[in-house]
């Protein structure tokens, strides 16, 4: 865990580094806070104290030669009435190699002494003495506003069925009525298009199979689902490809008609902008003909190739076993139906490490655990979340959610919230005055995710941990 930290500070990591920073100045009782702000790191000091712009810059300055500091992103000290650019190319004697390690026993706090105490730490208001003269570049202008991306995102998706037998609403409009309001007010609005929108008469499955299902929507379908909000979907999950090759041309086509791109080819990586930030999404599945959860080293190679010309990289994961019996999330393959449908835990964490900042996780058709993990949020499956007469709704089933994420640009987590939905009669989502979601997402990751950075609370809004 110290080394952890200590390595997380190292690369710029802001809570990382307000840890370290916090634990060296509590003896003087002071305090800074560290944000990420699109590709800057901007430390904000204890204003009240009324110490010098030039005490905290060569405390600060110090501090990060000698903690050994890798990131290149400029460093914004914060100190209400003024600002100030460190210059990191003043050179600070480094920490021993091994102080670290000798230290690793005794608390995390020690680690600190790798950075700021190791050389006797002195407050912000003495440093100023005994550093050599420094440049202190004055802020031009203001700290710029971060632009945030809000996201919301849902599970399985499917308005009805008109394959092999008529299931469809007599007035389809009506069926996301009364969730259209939550899913308002975001950027982008994700979910994962569990059906086709296509005429094509022919099923490539045989649905008179045990447990076999094939789910077709008309055309019209597309433009209901983006009146309701709806801005993006993923395809890649087992029953995009239920009519066909021409079933799956046929769907994104009519998506991308209606102003809703999609993705989930293999090897594919769709590129969007948004306000001015560049977003990368790229489907996963435990089939070979999308992108696969099961060939760890093709999907990190993906990811680190997206994370190289995008700000934003965001997964959606459609694996792990199904039904109530599937409600937790363990470290190990999952089969369902003889199929290995991966190990969710694992992907997804080589996912954040190999660059991505967001993963939405669906397929188990029930909500799972919702951890931070790395800074990055993981939401292991988001359930279903409408499925008229084609999707179970009993017990768990039934429990729904909309998840709402806020992204800075540069990736950093700046909110997350679960608004809860419950799924009624043959299969319409309405608002879950009961939070019932809540209730069992706070349990699976109170069992499934105990180290999450991040708390989910009783109002649905998920915060960092104390």
């Amino acid at each position: 865990m110290e080394r952890s930290l200590w390595r997380q500070a190292q690369r710029g990591q802001a809570q990382a580094l307000e840890i370290l920073i916090n634990q060296a100045l509590k003896p003087q009782g002071l305090r800074v806070r560290v944000q990420q702000r699109w590709r800057q790191l901007v430390i904000h000091c204890d204003s009240p104290a009324r110490i010098p712009a030039q005490g905290w810059t060569r405390f600060i300055q110090r501090g990060l030669g000698r903690l050994q500091y890798q990131s290149r992103q400029p460093v914004w000290l914060d100190g209400g009435d003024w600002q100030v650019v460190v210059n990191l190319g003043v050179r600070v004697p480094p920490s021993p190699t091994w102080l670290p390690y000798a230290l690793g026993l005794v608390g995390a706090g020690s680690l600190v002494l790798g950075g700021w105490l190791a050389y006797q730490w002195q407050p912000p208001a003495t440093i100023a003495q005994d550093v050599p003269e420094t440049k202190i570049t004055p802020a031009a202008t203001p700290l710029p506003t971060p632009t945030v991306i809000t996201i919301k995102a849902v599970g399985d998706v499917i308005l009805g069925s008109n394959f092999p037998d008529n299931r469809l609403h007599p007035q389809p409009r009506q069926l996301l009525q009364q969730v259209q309001a939550d899913l308002g007010g975001a950027d982008v609005v994700f979910g994962n298009l569990e059906t086709t929108i296509t005429d094509h008469p022919y099923s490539s499955k045989n649905v008179n199979g045990r447990s076999v299902f094939a789910f077709r929507m008309p055309p019209s379908y597309a433009q209901i689902l983006r009146s309701a909000g709806f801005t993006i979907f993923s395809l890649a999950n087992n029953h995009s490809g239920d009519f066909g090759d021409i079933g799956l041309r046929d769907t994104a086509r009519h998506l991308q008609n209606a102003g809703m791109p999609s993705f989930g080819k293999r090897g594919e990586i769709f590129y969007q902008t948004v306000r001015g930030v560049r977003l990368a999404w790229i489907g996963f599945s435990p089939y070979d003909y999308h992108n696969s959860v099961l060939e760890l080293t093709t999907a990190q190679k993906l990811v680190q190739q997206a994370r190289t010309q995008a700000d934003l990289v965001i997964i959606s994961s459609h694996m792990g076993a199904e039904g109530t019996g599937a409600l937790r999330t363990r470290n190990q393959n999952e089969v369902f139906f003889g199929e290995d449908r991966g190990n969710p835990i694992q992907f997804s964490r080589r996912m954040i490490d190999s660059g991505a900042d967001l993963v939405l996780g669906h397929g188990p058709h029930v909500p799972r655990a919702i951890e931070v993990y790395r800074g990055k949020l993981i939401a292991y499956s988001l359930g279903n979340f409408i499925g008229y007469r084609t999707l179970g709704s009993q017990a768990e089933l039934g429990y729904s959610l909309i998840l709402e994420t806020q992204l800075a640009a540069d990736g950093s987590l700046m909110g997350a919230r679960v608004i809860p939905v419950i799924i009624q009669g043959e299969g319409i989502p309405v608002p879950d005055r009961q939070n019932r979601t809540i209730k069992l997402i706070q349990e699976l990751n109170r069992l499934d995710t105990p180290g999450s950075t991040w708390v989910l609370g009783n109002d649905g809004v998920m915060r960092p941990r104390n």
